[in-house]
Protein backbone atom coordinates (compact mmCIF):
# COMPACT_ATOMS: atom_id res chain seq x y z
CA UNK A 1 0.00 0.00 0.00
CA UNK A 2 1.33 3.31 -0.87
CA UNK A 3 1.23 6.05 1.66
CA UNK A 4 0.65 9.68 0.26
CA UNK A 5 3.65 12.53 1.70
CA UNK A 6 2.65 15.12 4.17
CA UNK A 7 2.88 18.60 3.22
CA UNK A 8 6.32 18.75 5.06
CA UNK A 9 7.66 15.53 4.47
CA UNK A 10 6.95 16.19 0.53
CA UNK A 11 8.64 19.91 0.96
CA UNK A 12 11.84 17.86 2.35
CA UNK A 13 11.42 15.33 -0.53
CA UNK A 14 11.51 18.23 -2.98
CA UNK A 15 14.00 19.81 -1.30
CA UNK A 16 16.75 17.28 -1.29
CA UNK A 17 16.00 16.61 -4.89
CA UNK A 18 16.93 20.25 -5.77
CA UNK A 19 19.92 19.74 -3.80
CA UNK A 20 20.76 16.57 -5.79
CA UNK A 21 19.85 18.25 -8.68
CA UNK A 22 22.46 21.26 -8.36
CA UNK A 23 25.47 18.73 -6.70
CA UNK A 24 24.83 16.46 -9.93
CA UNK A 25 24.95 19.23 -12.62
CA UNK A 26 27.17 21.09 -11.06
CA UNK A 27 30.99 21.47 -12.92
CA UNK A 28 32.88 21.35 -9.96
CA UNK A 29 30.75 17.91 -9.30
CA UNK A 30 31.88 16.88 -12.86
CA UNK A 31 35.19 17.77 -12.72
CA UNK A 32 35.79 15.94 -8.84
CA UNK A 33 34.37 12.96 -11.25
CA UNK A 34 36.66 13.15 -13.90
CA UNK A 35 39.35 13.54 -11.28
CA UNK A 36 38.44 10.02 -9.74
CA UNK A 37 38.22 7.98 -12.70
CA UNK A 38 42.18 9.55 -13.43
CA UNK A 39 43.16 8.42 -10.29
CA UNK A 40 41.60 5.18 -10.66
CA UNK A 41 43.25 4.45 -14.11
CA UNK A 42 46.71 5.20 -12.65
CA UNK A 43 46.25 3.43 -9.12
CA UNK A 44 45.59 0.46 -12.00
CA UNK A 45 48.73 1.20 -14.10
CA UNK A 46 50.89 1.38 -11.00
CA UNK A 47 49.30 -1.95 -9.26
CA UNK A 48 49.59 -3.75 -11.83
CA UNK A 49 53.49 -3.19 -12.16
CA UNK A 50 53.82 -3.71 -8.44
CA UNK A 51 51.83 -6.89 -9.30
CA UNK A 52 54.28 -7.91 -12.06
CA UNK A 53 57.04 -8.01 -9.67
CA UNK A 54 55.04 -9.66 -6.94
CA UNK A 55 53.97 -6.63 -4.75
CA UNK A 56 50.25 -6.06 -3.54
CA UNK A 57 50.64 -2.92 -1.04
CA UNK A 58 48.10 -2.77 1.29
CA UNK A 59 47.74 1.54 0.46
CA UNK A 60 46.18 0.45 -3.06
CA UNK A 61 43.29 -1.66 -0.96
CA UNK A 62 42.87 1.42 0.94
CA UNK A 63 43.20 3.89 -2.02
CA UNK A 64 40.57 1.45 -4.00
CA UNK A 65 38.08 1.15 -1.19
CA UNK A 66 38.05 5.45 -0.74
CA UNK A 67 37.52 5.15 -4.31
CA UNK A 68 34.31 2.93 -4.74
CA UNK A 69 33.01 4.85 -1.54
CA UNK A 70 33.69 8.09 -3.60
CA UNK A 71 31.85 6.05 -6.99
CA UNK A 72 28.80 4.85 -4.92
CA UNK A 73 28.42 8.41 -3.56
CA UNK A 74 28.49 10.08 -6.92
CA UNK A 75 25.97 7.07 -7.98
CA UNK A 76 23.66 7.92 -4.98
CA UNK A 77 23.28 11.62 -5.97
CA UNK A 78 23.10 11.10 -9.63
CA UNK A 79 20.14 8.53 -8.74
CA UNK A 80 18.40 10.53 -6.50
CA UNK A 81 18.52 13.78 -8.73
CA UNK A 82 17.34 12.23 -12.16
CA UNK A 83 14.98 9.94 -10.68
CA UNK A 84 13.35 7.43 -12.92
CA UNK A 85 15.22 9.26 -15.97
CA UNK A 86 18.27 7.83 -14.74
CA UNK A 87 17.02 4.28 -16.33
CA UNK A 88 14.91 5.53 -19.43
CA UNK A 89 16.91 8.63 -20.80
CA UNK A 90 19.28 8.13 -23.48
CA UNK A 91 21.96 8.16 -21.66
CA UNK A 92 20.71 5.04 -19.87
CA UNK A 93 23.33 2.16 -20.73
CA UNK A 94 26.03 4.05 -19.55
CA UNK A 95 24.17 5.15 -16.36
CA UNK A 96 23.67 0.87 -16.10
CA UNK A 97 27.03 0.16 -16.32
CA UNK A 98 27.99 2.89 -13.91
CA UNK A 99 25.74 1.19 -11.84
CA UNK A 100 27.29 -2.11 -12.39
CA UNK A 101 30.70 -1.14 -12.27
CA UNK A 102 29.84 0.59 -8.60
CA UNK A 103 28.33 -2.87 -7.19
CA UNK A 104 30.60 -5.32 -8.75
CA UNK A 105 33.36 -2.68 -6.74
CA UNK A 106 32.00 -2.23 -3.98
CA UNK A 107 31.55 -6.26 -4.23
CA UNK A 108 34.71 -6.92 -4.52
CA UNK A 109 36.24 -4.63 -1.93
CA UNK A 110 33.89 -6.31 0.26
CA UNK A 111 35.31 -10.01 -0.71
CA UNK A 112 38.68 -8.41 -0.39
CA UNK A 113 37.94 -8.00 3.11
CA UNK A 114 36.02 -10.80 3.96
CA UNK A 115 38.58 -13.39 2.05
CA UNK A 116 41.63 -11.59 2.07
CA UNK A 117 43.97 -14.46 2.24
CA UNK A 118 42.09 -16.55 -0.76
CA UNK A 119 42.02 -13.54 -3.05
CA UNK A 120 46.22 -12.88 -2.79
CA UNK A 121 46.59 -14.73 -5.95
CA UNK A 122 45.43 -16.02 -9.15
CA UNK A 123 42.83 -15.26 -11.20
CA UNK A 124 40.36 -13.36 -8.53
CA UNK A 125 42.66 -10.62 -9.11
CA UNK A 126 42.75 -10.30 -12.60
CA UNK A 127 38.76 -10.39 -12.49
CA UNK A 128 38.96 -7.69 -10.34
CA UNK A 129 41.75 -5.84 -11.82
CA UNK A 130 39.42 -6.06 -15.08
CA UNK A 131 36.76 -4.66 -13.41
CA UNK A 132 38.35 -1.98 -12.20
CA UNK A 133 39.92 -0.84 -15.82
CA UNK A 134 36.60 -1.09 -17.16
CA UNK A 135 35.52 1.52 -14.94
CA UNK A 136 37.90 3.90 -16.59
CA UNK A 137 35.33 3.90 -19.64
CA UNK A 138 33.95 6.26 -17.86
CA UNK A 139 36.00 8.94 -18.94
CA UNK A 140 34.37 8.27 -22.56
CA UNK A 141 30.87 9.86 -21.42
CA UNK A 142 32.92 12.92 -19.29
CA UNK A 143 35.22 13.53 -22.52
CA UNK A 144 31.13 13.58 -24.62
CA UNK A 145 30.01 15.75 -22.69
CA UNK A 146 33.37 18.12 -22.93
CA UNK A 147 32.61 18.00 -26.97
CA UNK A 148 28.96 18.93 -26.34
CA UNK A 149 30.00 21.72 -23.81
CA UNK A 150 32.89 23.05 -27.17
CA UNK A 151 30.40 22.77 -29.56
CA UNK A 152 28.09 24.92 -27.74
CA UNK A 153 31.00 27.70 -26.65
CA UNK A 154 32.07 27.45 -30.10
CA UNK A 155 27.94 28.63 -31.03
CA UNK A 156 28.05 30.92 -28.86
CA UNK A 157 31.14 32.67 -29.91
CA UNK A 158 30.22 32.59 -33.50
CA UNK A 159 27.27 34.15 -32.99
Amino acid sequence: MTRLLSDGEHQVHSESLAVASRIATSAWFRILTTLAILMNATMIGVETQKASVGERPALFQRLNFGLNVAFLFELVIRLVAEGKEFFISDERWGNIMDMALVILGVGSDIAIMVSHFELEGGSVWKVIRLLRIMRTLRILRTVKSVREFQKMLYALMSS
